[in-house]
């Protein structure tokens, strides 16, 4: 069967198969416009030098007029030929989209995940280090491991507000209040039950049990504690 482009009158040779997939519509080799390939089918090869459509030789472009010269005086060779160029379907159109949008969904989706990996640091301002206080504190050796110290201590948050519990710095200081030993923890690391994604109550004290490692020479006097 053959069809004829409603922009340019490109003609081309198409099966049934190609059609149904197309869903009718084919994109012209000729000019790449999209037409209606159902409104010109036709069982024989269109007539180009038919009177009644009323083409004007001279209104064609230069490769239209060659186009148009082979097939009035060949009409084989030039059924030949338009079986050679087949049309472009639409449907290359629609895969060419079809994998964009899933590139563009994969790159939403790693982003998606390196927001939730570095979670601390884009919600950090949930936090407020600054209203948490110590309420009391001791230290004493560790009963088993020599050259260590256990911590415990009571923090509040002092806001009616929760908030994410804060990194807790611990400071071991000399005699003459020199830092010789400091380690950052956690609340993981601070907190004996501590369930991924709980929240420090407002107003409610809790207890938090560290260790840290006793310096050599027992030169550790006193410590502090900041809230980050």
């Amino acid at each position: 069967m053959y069809t004829r482009c409603s922009h340019c009158s490109a003609v081309f040779r198409v099966t049934m198969k190609e059609l149904t997939a197309a869903q009718g519509k084919l994109r012209c080799g000729e000019c790449a416009g999209v037409f209606n390939a159902m409104d010109s089918l036709s069982t024989k090869l269109p007539n180009h030098a038919d009177p009644s459509e009323k083409i004007s030789f001279e209104s064609l472009n230069k490769k239209q007029k060659s186009s148009f010269t082979a097939s009035t005086q060949n009409p084989i060779k030039e059924a030949i030929k338009q079986k050679e160029k087949q049309p472009k379907s639409v449907d290359s159109d629609s895969n060419n989209n079809l994998w964009a949008t899933l590139i563009i969904l994969a790159l939403c989706v790693a982003l998606a995940a390196q927001i939730w990996l570095s979670r601390d640091v884009w919600f950090n301002q949930l936090r407020q280090p600054e209203k948490v206080k110590i309420l009391s504190k001791n230290v004493f050796s560790h009963p088993s491991q020599p050259n260590a110290l256990i911590i415990t201590a009571s923090i509040q948050s002092f806001t009616n507000e929760s908030q994410p519990y804060p990194y807790l710095e611990a400071r071991l200081l000399d005699r003459l209040n020199n830092t010789i030993a400091l380690r950052r923890f956690r609340p993981h690391e601070y907190l004996e039950q501590y369930e991924s994604g709980a929240m420090l109550q407002g107003n409610q004290p809790v207890s938090i049990r560290l260790k840290i490692q006793d310096p050599p020479g027992n030169k550790a006097k006193h410590f502090q504690f900041s809230f980050l």
